[in-house]
């Protein structure tokens, strides 16, 4: 039983290596150029922010409606877009007529919310929805350079807080919370002559009203809570990773190749997540189903011209990237194998799962045994009944579904969260 238990999952581990792939879904207008953000809001409704632009999608990319354009102000570029819920929105901004436009109507009207100051036309780059009310955002030149911008009120007052207290004002480049009071920070690239001592990660646990440097960190693009204890944190050069709620940090990766930068990462929970690599003219993406431990590279059909700028999933097989003005979709899902040699197959749903797993055969057969192991080859206590079993007992995790007919052998990843 051990020695099938262990070529079953060397099967399926290589075979994961073959099968996920990214294909080229959607090509949009080249008025503006990059695409600087992705935000999937449901299973539906997506939104994706470009330098002048703000397209919104309703079947899942499929087709795409411009609803927001400024190429005729100058500089007047969207950044970071993100949404409470399908309705209310809100997209960071340079140039034009303010720092941060909010919306209301599923991005049918939009209004700003962070004004021009004095002669300044300031610009943000990055925010947060912490909770209903609590915005936070970071700014990385302009009037509020240095600077993270919150408000407690949904925009009826406005307050700045920098960080860190630095020789030369520095580039604050992410801000990711996991409540309303909880929340990190991250510098970016250090600007000349600044031998950046105070570059680094930090946490506020009062709503951005004081903060605590965590470690120092330079040269950074992203951070992102995944759940109260486990922290993400991407740079150019490489990835950090928390479990105990920004305390302690260790780098999990770094780029690959001499001449690489990363560029963009997703993770949709502890353990499974994608990453982004850029060394000209190439794009790399990777594949992660245990926190970063190792790293199984996708492959790309129709490589992109330009570097990947965002990332964002609605689940492990519903993956978008950007690159330039080309939107690419994963077609094939990572985490979903079938044993060669049989005709039929199995899905089961959703994956990934939180409380209760179903499972849908291909073949319209009564008899047969389903066996469910985890990642060392450990059988788990789980019983189907009308093929619906509850997993809520299971800790987070990658398991493997085994269903045994007549016909054959077939077995499914699957990840519980």
């Amino acid at each position: 039983m051990k020695i099938y238990i262990y070529l079953l999952l060397t099967t399926l581990l290589i075979s994961s290596e073959v099968k996920s792939q990214w294909e080229f879904y959607h090509e949009f207008p080249e008025l503006s150029s990059n695409i600087y953000d992705i935000e999937i809001v449901n299973e539906s409704t997506i939104f994706v922010s470009r330098e002048y632009q703000i397209f919104k999608s309703i079947d899942f990319g499929k087709t795409w409606v411009l609803i927001m354009d400024t190429s005729d102000v100058a500089g007047a570029g969207f950044y970071d877009i993100e949404f409470q819920n399908e309705n209310i929105g809100f997209c960071t901004k340079g140039g034009g007529t303010g720092a941060c436009l909010a919306t209301e109507d599923s991005g049918e009207t939009w209004e700003a919310v962070i004004p021009v100051v004095g002669e300044y036309s300031p610009a943000t780059n990055n925010l947060c929805i912490a909770a209903p009310g609590h915005v936070y955002l970071t700014a990385g030149e302009g009037y509020y350079e240095g600077k993270v911008l919150y408000t407690k009120n949904n925009f009826i007052t406005l307050e700045q807080v920098r960080p860190a207290s630095l020789n030369f004002e520095q580039q604050v480049a992410d801000i990711d919370c996991i409540n309303a009071d909880t929340c990190i920070s991250i510098h970016g690239t250090p600007y000349c002559c600044s031998d950046g001592w105070e570059m680094g990660i930090y946490r506020t646990t009062t709503g951005c009203e004081t903060w605590e440097l965590l470690g120092y960190f330079s040269d950074g693009l992203d951070v992102q809570f995944v759940s109260e204890s486990t922290i993400y944190i991407l740079g150019l050069f490489s990835i950090s990773k928390s479990i105990d709620g920004g305390n302690t940090w260790e780098v999990i990766k770094e780029d690959a190749f001499i001449g690489s930068t990363f560029s963009s990462f997703k993770f949709l929970n502890d353990s499974v997540g994608y990453l982004a690599e850029w060394k000209y003219p190439e794009n790399f993406i990777y594949f992660t189903e245990d926190g970063g431990e190792t790293w199984i590279e996708n492959t790309i059909d129709s490589m992109p011209a330009g570097k990947i700028t965002a990332i964002d999933c609605w689940n492990v097989d519903s993956c978008f990237f950007g690159s330039s003005r080309k939107l690419y979709k994963n077609f094939s899902d990572p985490a979903s194998i079938m044993e060669s040699g049989n005709s039929w197959n199995f899905t089961l749903t959703p994956n990934p799962a939180t409380t209760i797993l179903q499972l849908q055969l291909s073949l319209k057969e009564n008899n047969y045994t389903i066996q469910t192991f985890n990642l060392v080859g450990e059988l788990m206590p789980l019983n189907f009944q009308n093929n619906h079993a509850d997993i809520s007992h299971l800790s987070p995790g990658i398991y493997f579904t085994e269903v045994i007919t007549e016909q054959g052998r077939a077995v499914q990843k699957w990840v519980k969260m």
